[in-house]
């Protein structure tokens, strides 16, 4: 994506390409917060006790 930032030579590419970025990192963050990826509480991590706040 830096190459082609670079050689963009007009407005339109610079459109597109910011559209593209603007896409990938919403997919990316939409699946990192996807349910299955979310610490419950009670869950453990590493085998030590979760702590629950209160």
């Amino acid at each position: 994506m830096h190459t082609a930032w670079d050689l963009a030579g007009g407005t339109a590419t610079y459109v597109v390409l910011a559209v593209i970025s603007l896409a990938l990192l919403a997919v990316t963050s939409h699946r990192l917060a996807a349910p299955h990826r979310r610490v419950h509480p009670g869950t453990r991590l590493t085998g030590a006790p979760a702590r629950v706040s209160r």
